[in-house]
């Protein structure tokens, strides 16, 4: 069961663009509906990206912060 997961728990804490963030993108599916938002003061930079398959990863200021499924 671990091995199913691993790819989810090694894109945390690292930037959007890594590659092991692209393979747990491309794990929940394609063509996210994104969300962006401006979060507190100084300003962080949230982005949602939720799939069709139920999943959804949260980054903030570019760096994943959660990886949920639903």
């Amino acid at each position: 069961m671990r091995q199913a997961f691993e790819p989810y728990n090694d894109a945390l804490l690292v930037a959007e663009r890594d590659d092991v963030v692209q393979r747990a993108i491309e794990l929940l599916g394609s063509n996210p509906v994104i969300s962006e938002f401006e979060v507190g003061a100084p300003a962080h930079h949230d982005r949602y990206l939720t799939f069709a398959s139920g999943g959804e990863i949260m980054l903030r200021d570019g760096t994943v912060t959660a990886i949920l499924f639903h």
